[in-house]
């Protein structure tokens, strides 16, 4: 059955504006302009901010406690309660931790975090959005959400700093700052816009992946990343998958990733997909596809009598339960289907007489005339049946072993068992 021939409804999630289109979706409003004049107050570190306040920001609470001591009232310096200094060891493996390195690093170069500046470089970029100056745009929405970290403006900057890679034509880049994002903030409120732009740059990428080798060096085309075009076409949808794997794409995304593998020839993987489409996803539209793609995937992965059964034994489960769920929905592939059943038939008969014949060659008669038997009695309608009534009439007369040349050491070999049995 050529794949490229079967009919399925599977409809490929793009975007209205299209890859690379000129017109972006509306800028987000900045949503940093209306913070509390309290917290602007503390910043600035004026006259007028609360001291209980001074210290806040978006995610921080803070308070200071004057004290003649400098210790908080009720505990003293000798309590057992107060808070140990670290030890030599923990602060030199603190001064060690790659993220305190990072720190100190942006601190001594001037771009320790600070969240008025933050605040400015971000609406500096979201001016540059509107403008469609998207490249210089990335990069202070970039810059922006490195000087306020594990922040609300943080996340909207890793985001937009995606949406203007996105819309600058340079899909690698976006995809790492919307990499960025899930990895850092998993339940984003940008989420299902994040999982939309990926679903489009990894059809973009599996369609134009086919144009060029795995291994070939991408070094002038924008879109695409430096190697194997196709891989990560694929691996985006994966992201989609892992990601949100209840959001709105997810089923198109394991459809889309299982396909891709199908027209790869690499149907172990496509198999595997379709039967978590399948088993996890029940409601979508793409479970008759899964079906269908899924038996043809486990046909293809078999590799023959002298290998393993496993995907012989799915297929020919799967083919009665596509008959029993979905013959009535798909009467033209119900003649594709019983052949689908035949062929499998065919090949279990297939193992049975291969079987026989590797005892046959090893002169064990008796275990060759069993597994011809069974051809005989469980697959009268093939082919094999005919060969396997041949091999019982020439093997009638023979004797069911061969002959024992070394009786001496099988006799030891067999007592020495035995002994062991009993110890």
């Amino acid at each position: 059955m050529d794949a490229r021939r079967l009919t399925f409804g599977f409809c490929c999630v793009l975007l209205s504006q299209g890859l690379g289109c000129a017109s972006p979706l509306k800028s987000l409003d900045n949503p940093f302009d209306s913070k509390a004049k309290a917290a602007d107050a503390a910043q600035a570190g004026g006259a007028d901010a609360d001291p209980a306040q001074r210290g806040t920001s978006i995610t921080q609470a803070g308070y200071s406690v004057d004290t003649a001591e400098g210790a908080p009232p009720g505990v003293s310096i000798d309590d057992d309660t107060a808070v140990a200094k670290p030890s030599l060891w923990e602060r030199t493996v603190g001064a060690l931790d790659p993220d305190n390195i990072k720190k100190s690093y942006k601190k001594a170069i001037g771009k320790a975090p600070n969240e008025a500046v933050a605040k400015q470089l971000y609406t500096e970029a979201d001016e540059l959005f509107r403008q469609k100056k998207y490249k210089e745009a990335a990069e202070k929405f970039v810059e922006a959400a490195g000087r306020w970290p594990d922040s609300l403006l943080e996340e909207d900057a890793l985001y937009m700093a995606g949406e203007s890679y996105f819309f600058d034509d340079r899909y690698y880049d976006a995809r790492s700052q919307f990499d960025e994002l899930i990895k850092k903030y998993e339940n984003s409120r940008h989420l299902d816009r994040v999982t939309a732009r990926q679903f489009a740059i990894g059809r973009f990428w599996e369609t134009k992946g086919n144009e060029h080798h795995m291994l070939a060096l991408n070094m002038t085309d924008k879109t695409r990343p430096w190697f194997d075009t196709h891989g990560n076409g694929i691996k985006c949808y994966e992201t989609i998958r892992l990601s949100d794997p209840t959001g709105p794409l997810a089923d198109d995304a394991l459809m889309a990733q299982s396909t891709a593998y199908f027209l790869d020839n690499r149907f172990e993987d496509a198999s595997y997909h379709y039967e978590l489409l399948r088993k996890d996803y029940t409601s979508s539209e793409h479970q008759k596809q899964a079906h269908l793609l899924g038996l043809q995937s486990y046909l293809n992965a078999y590799q023959g009598p002298q290998y393993d059964v496993t995907p012989l034994k799915k297929a020919e489960t799967l083919a009665e339960q596509t008959l029993k769920n979905y013959g009535h929905e798909m009467p033209e592939e119900k003649p594709r289907l019983h052949q689908a059943k035949d062929a499998i038939r065919a090949q279990q008969a297939e193992r049975e007489y291969e079987l026989g014949e590797y005892y046959r060659r090893l002169d064990y008669n008796r275990a060759a005339r069993n597994h011809y038997a069974i051809v005989l009695k469980d697959f009268p309608d093939t082919k094999f049946a005919d060969l396997a009534k041949q091999r019982m009439q020439e093997t009638e007369s023979l004797p069911p072993e061969p002959i024992d040349h070394f009786p001496w050491l099988t006799n030891w070999l067999g007592n020495r068992d035995a002994r062991n049995r009993v110890n």
